[in-house]
């Protein structure tokens, strides 16, 4: 629904709204030096600009006196259908970043905005990879660890007005009884995966004291766990911390990733 609002032009940007006489001003409200339309708005808006670089390579190769609908047929043309859609979702995670500042006066770092979005994609497309209707509530449902395992529960949130972070950690045993529980407050982090790797960080630090032989590490964020077992560094600017992470799960007997739904 969202690509076809913003590939016909009907996005309640402020040129449009100033041309159907509800605004009089339509500059952006990120670096009010141009006006925003649909293409400055998602596009070429220097404060978008690192969205782009990071997550979308083939947007490089691209004029930027394009339109937006001349962008959407480029990569038709060059890209592939994952391209297509990652466009599309990155143009969202803008858009929604846009409207929190246009309208809440919050203010949500683009790589933060882009993350989030990002890993509601993967999430959606690991439902749509499930094939039973088990598989399905067991991603969506909490469920206690098996018999020889405890189970970790850790979250992370970032409080942009507040420009603070926190994170929070869940103990369980088999019969779904909370051992232990903490949560603490983190530095000021930009990235939404850079606070939910330090959620699983906490956890593991929480876990190792109590020589848990066999853990289950259960979180809501797939970028994390994608990067914990991939030998390629998705973010180089969190390597040290994902290398802290790997090094500590080595001391488990055996340890496990479940994903939650949220």
């Amino acid at each position: 629904m969202f690509a076809w609002r913003v590939c016909k032009d009907i996005l309640p940007t402020p040129v449009n709204l100033r041309w159907k006489k509800v605004v009089e001003e339509s500059l952006c409200c990120f670096c009010l030096d141009n006006e925003e339309d649909i293409n400055h708005a998602l596009l070429i808006c220097p404060t978008n600009q690192i969205v782009w670089q990071k997550y979308f390579p083939l947007f490089k190769v691209f004029n930027s006196s394009l339109t937006f609908l001349q962008t959407v047929r480029r990569i038709q043309m060059q890209g592939s259908e994952e391209d297509f859609t990652l466009f599309f979702v990155l143009c969202w995670s803008l858009w929604y970043r846009r409207n929190q500042m246009q309208m809440e006066q919050t203010i949500i770092q683009p790589v933060q905005a882009a993350e989030h979005a990002i890993s509601i994609y993967k999430a959606f497309k690991d439902v749509q990879g499930t094939t039973s209707r088990q598989q399905l509530q067991q991603l969506s449902k909490w469920q206690a660890p098996p018999d020889g395992f405890l189970k970790v529960n850790v979250d992370g949130a970032i409080f942009v007005d507040q420009r603070r972070a926190g994170i929070g950690v869940v103990l369980w045993d088999t019969n779904g009884v909370v051992l232990m529980a903490a949560s603490k407050t983190e530095m000021e982090v930009d990235e939404a995966a850079t606070i939910e790797a330090i959620a699983v960080l906490r956890g593991i630090q929480l876990c190792l004291p109590l020589g848990i032989p066999k853990l289950i590490i259960e979180t809501y964020c797939p970028n994390v766990v994608q990067e914990l077992q991939s030998s390629k560094a998705l973010y180089a600017s969190a390597g040290n911390l994902f290398a802290d992470i790997k090094h500590l799960l080595l001391h488990f007997q055996e340890y496990k990733w479940h994903m939650l739904l949220g």
